[in-house]
């Protein structure tokens, strides 16, 4: 792996650490259920992103918080290993023919965020 300015981006589909289930089964699914109760309350197709940050905890992945700008690390890190053209790609996300558009995410690597605290943090 190598350190890339706010980022981890090393070999694989997944993060080291984690299981196949607790990716791509309970996290996916949390951020699923999200958006499928964001429609249901409000009444909108959500169109954009949706990144989760987890925790993995003895309790398995656990939701901390949601990012959902294009500025945010999260996003730019899954920007920067898309093929495929991203203005393409949000038009026919905002039109409703998402489905119709070839794109992928390169494969076989993987990144991450890591966010660097001072020592204390959150008591301070």
């Amino acid at each position: 792996m190598r350190w890339d300015g706010g980022a981890i981006v090393g070999p694989g589909p997944a993060l080291p650490f984690l299981t196949q289930e607790e990716y791509g089964g309970e996290s996916v699914e949390i951020v699923r259920r999200t958006l499928d109760a964001l429609q249901r309350e409000v009444g909108l197709r959500y169109v954009g992103v949706l990144s989760g940050q987890f925790m993995l905890t003895t309790y398995g992945p656990t939701l901390i918080e949601y990012y959902s700008r294009f500025g945010d690390p999260e996003v730019l890190n899954a920007l920067a290993m898309l093929n495929g053209d991203l203005l393409e790609i949000i038009e026919a996300a905002v039109e409703g023919r998402l489905a119709s558009i070839k794109f992928s995410f390169r494969e076989g690597v993987v990144a991450i965020s890591k966010a660097v605290a001072p020592p204390g943090l959150p008591t301070q």
